[in-house]
């Protein structure tokens, strides 16, 4: 089945901890609760952000991961969960070139990659960083923050 993440741009960690009990999750790109959106699924807010973080900004990863953000609200034992996204890696969304993320979803596909076969395409993992790249920005511009809203 997989983990569904809805990522979402919200004004602090109440709204979007509110997010938590919508049914399905915030969804659609501007859904009909307020919440502009990027869905998608396995692509998580911890070990995933961190890594397009550290490709993005040259950071050690141990580093990054240390400063990985706690959720603003929790179910079901973890089961269902909303994180913020941590601001070293919107800051470095809203900055990525076209390039950088074509780099980034690269290394991407190979921390997730099976030894001995060829990576993934990565033209879907640039196209959902593009994505996540003009919601960080829109929630720059805005003073917002980008969260994830996960389900198990």
């Amino acid at each position: 089945m997989g983990i569904l993440c809805d990522y979402f741009a919200a004004a602090d960690d109440a709204t979007a901890a509110a997010a938590l009990d919508i049914v399905g999750g915030p969804g659609g790109r501007l859904s009909e609760h307020g919440f502009q959106v990027v869905s998608t699924k396995d692509f998580n807010p911890f070990a995933d952000v961190a890594t397009v973080e550290v490709a993005l900004t040259g950071e050690i990863w141990e580093d990054v991961w240390d400063r990985r953000p706690r959720p603003v609200a929790m179910r079901d034992e973890g089961e269902r969960l909303v994180v913020p996204i941590a601001e070293g890696a919107c800051a470095a969304l809203v900055a990525a070139t076209g390039p950088a993320l074509k780099a980034a979803a690269v290394a991407l596909a190979r921390s997730v990659a099976v030894p001995g076969r060829a990576l993934a395409d990565t033209g879907p993992i640039v196209g959902l960083l593009t994505e996540l790249r003009a919601l960080a920005r829109g929630a720059s511009e805005r003073g917002e923050r980008v969260y994830c809203w996960l389900c198990v």
